[in-house]
């Protein structure tokens, strides 16, 4: 409607009104066989349909692969007006008497979902380039052509009992991540990886997904860590471990391994001080281990020496990964000598900002010399997922670039 008011010099005014009406016209949308679901501007419309539109609209269909009650699957084929399988056209006058037909080939049974990468049984190291690329073939094995968003992916952790999400459901094709690290040492002998690609097709315009499921392996490694004299601890990631500690670990994974001061009674009996000297493979006393490629290697060994008469214990730093927080061991030794007897007075004193370190739980302490080391306060070890381990995940994974991804579902299976 258009209005149109005009006043003149005395006052006095007038409206004109026009009603406009836009022009009318049907266009009609059919499928071979009829009865299928095709897509008009985004709505899903069971042909055949006739929608009453303005002249010239801009309408874009497109076609689904979808499935009857008998399990039979329908692929778009071709339009009768020759436009691509997803294309628009601008409504006429005399589209109502010519309708635009989607033709479907017709496939007995149900689609079958692909993963072409990665392949079922395939080994990742930490960090290793993971593509998922998919596809969707008939039931005569014929690769159909569908749209990349009619993929739908998922990526999750799990060993016997328990499963943790690392990629929600996405769609797409194509996507690259980087193989994780393992939550720690002891779920690492048994976790491995499950990727499944969905699909999601129609049947009488209700919703159907067919899925496939491939599972991929982290190349394993065992680690040895040691120290001379055996018996003493290290810091492992985090935990505190008894040497010789035992590991096994994916390839590639880095952690940081410490070898912190500490007192231990020595063969004689008598309570000592033990400090860091070196290391087997010639790093720093606190050092990012990487993990190699090969299963097996010799030992990684700490070397101690006792702390001399009057020698004072350095103090120490130890990052917990957010490079905000230390461990600080400080001593004082102070000899006396009486009737030949050496007398060694010493204390440590630990402080933390960090939770409390774990000693490892295959350590059997019970038969072990007394060492301060045991006043640390022992955590429950992993028995499922831990509750906050996070991934390195690569773009297009959820993240703009590599980053820290959390898991962000932990279930029983």
């Amino acid at each position: 409607m258009v209005s149109l008011t005009a006043t003149d010099a005395g006052g006095l005014s007038t409206t004109a009104t026009t009603i406009m009406k836009p022009n009318l016209v049907d266009f009609a949308l059919d499928s071979t066989p009829s009865g299928l679901v095709v897509l008009a501007n985004g709505e899903e419309f069971q042909t055949p349909i006739t929608i009453t539109t303005w002249a010239n609209t801009e309408i874009n269909v497109e076609g689904k692969v979808q499935t009857d009650d008998n399990g039979d699957m329908f692929a778009l084929h071709e339009w009768s007006d020759g436009g691509a399988k997803s294309h628009q056209f601008i409504v006429s006058s005399n589209m109502a008497q010519t309708p635009v037909v989607a033709s479907f080939r017709h496939y007995r049974g149900d689609a079958v979902v692909l993963i072409k990468s990665p392949s079922d049984g395939a080994s990742f190291a930490v960090g290793d380039a993971i593509s998922l690329v998919g596809s969707v073939a008939g039931p005569d094995g014929n690769v159909l052509e569908v749209p990349d968003e009619m993929l739908t992916w998922e990526v999750n952790m799990r060993n016997q009992t328990h499963s943790v999400t690392i990629l929600k459901p996405t769609q797409g094709n194509n996507i690259l991540g980087r193989g994780p690290q393992p939550t720690d040492f002891e779920s690492a002998e048994s976790n491995y990886i499950e990727i499944t690609l969905t699909i999601a097709t129609m049947v009488n315009g209700e919703a159907r997904t067919v899925s496939k499921t491939v599972n991929i392996f982290p190349k394993k490694v065992d680690l040895t860590f040691d120290a001379i004299p055996s018996g003493l601890f290290l810091d492992i990631d985090g935990e505190m471990h008894k040497t010789p500690a035992f590991l096994t670990t994916w390839e590639n994974h880095a952690f940081t391994v410490d070898a912190p001061s500490q007192k231990m009674e020595n063969g004689a009996g008598d309570l000592v001080t033990y400090i860091w000297d070196s290391w087997s493979n010639g790093e720093d006393r606190t050092h990012e281990f990487v993990t190699p490629a090969h299963r097996h290697h010799d030992p990684v060994i700490a070397d101690f020496r006792v702390l001399a008469l009057g020698e004072e214990l350095p103090e120490t730093f130890a990052s917990n990964g957010d490079n905000s927080s230390k461990t600080t061991i400080i001593a004082s030794v102070v000899g006396v000598g009486i009737a030949g007897v050496i007398g060694i007075i010493g204390y440590i004193a630990l402080s933390y900002r960090r939770p409390t370190r774990h000693v490892s739980s295959s350590t059997s302490k019970s038969s072990s010399p007394r060492t301060d080391l045991d006043l640390y306060s022992p955590r429950s070890t992993l028995s499922g997922p831990p509750t906050t381990p996070r991934f390195t995940i690569a773009s297009p994974f959820g993240a703009a670039d590599d980053d820290d991804y959390p898991i962000d579902e932990t279930r029983p299976m």
